[in-house]
């Protein structure tokens, strides 16, 4: 089996991965903004319930931040340690 990091030796590798990173945080700021919002003004006039609050946060983290955090992580690691043998 070939995990990831042993593709990012190339350079195609490395910047597909900068790519993802990037357009990941992209489409995650207005949900971050969103959450922000909400967190500081308490919603105004347009307040869901807290549960839907959780919820949004739940899947914000799930699966905009983990994975951002992971691709942060792995081009972190590939700049300290070099590509994998």
């Amino acid at each position: 089996m070939v995990y990831a990091s042993t593709r990012l030796g190339s350079t195609a590798g490395r910047a597909a991965l900068k790519a993802y990173l990037i357009s990941e945080l992209v489409l995650a700021a207005p949900t971050a903004y969103y959450i922000g919002v909400l967190a500081i003004q308490h919603g105004g006039d347009f307040a869901p319930g807290f549960k839907d609050l959780l919820l949004t946060i739940f899947l914000f983290l799930v699966f905009s931040l983990v994975p951002a955090s992971l691709a942060a992580w792995e081009i972190g690691r590939h700049k300290e340690f070099g590509a994998p043998q």
